[in-house]
């Protein structure tokens, strides 16, 4: 009965170890006592409960502030634990192209911001990054084809304004 109690403390402190160990010592006092059997199961079905909620926290807070590999590491983590969970299967899968829509986006707006100041040659390996990752990309194959469609018109204004001074100057040549 000590021991139990002992157990019963240590548990309520979060001290799972030490709640198990009472019980095994309460154990070896009364060995084969399926009442203590049962408290151990359950004190390690609660410690094992704790620890998937600590972890699915800590994957909360990482989400949240979009650190997408800590919280695809606290989901990994979690299905070590508990493997049969389809709900955190799907969230990792959902987690992952979470992340990878960030990577793209994060991309995406290197490349318009490159564009924006006519930076072209540094706009087109920004895409060319991904595309050599992900060659079958097509929403960045038609980005990168409109960056090049912009550079040429870019380049043809250019040459139109240079024969419009040029007229005006008289240059004719």
């Amino acid at each position: 009965a000590a021991q139990i109690a002992r157990s019963e403390k240590e548990a309520g402190a979060g001290n799972w170890d030490k709640a198990v160990a009472a019980l095994n010592e309460a154990l070896a006092v009364s060995p084969g006592d399926e009442s203590i059997l049962e408290r151990i199961a359950s004190t390690k079905e609660r410690q094992k409960k704790e620890r998937l909620d600590a972890i699915l926290a800590k994957a909360d807070q990482a989400e949240k502030s979009n650190r997408w590999d800590a919280a695809i590491a606290a989901l990994n983590e979690y299905l070590f634990l508990q493997p049969d969970d389809a709900a955190i299967q799907k969230r990792l899968t959902d987690l992952i192209a979470a992340k990878h829509a960030a990577w793209l986006n994060a991309i995406t707006t290197r490349a318009d911001q490159a564009v924006s100041y006519q930076n072209w040659d540094d706009a087109l390996a920004i895409v060319n990054e991904v595309l050599a990752i992900e060659p079958g990309n097509t929403e960045i194959k038609s980005k990168a084809e409109k960056i090049f469609a912009a550079k040429r018109v870019a380049e043809l204004n250019a040459m139109l304004k240079r024969v419009e001074q040029a007229v005006q100057a008289g240059r004719w040549d």
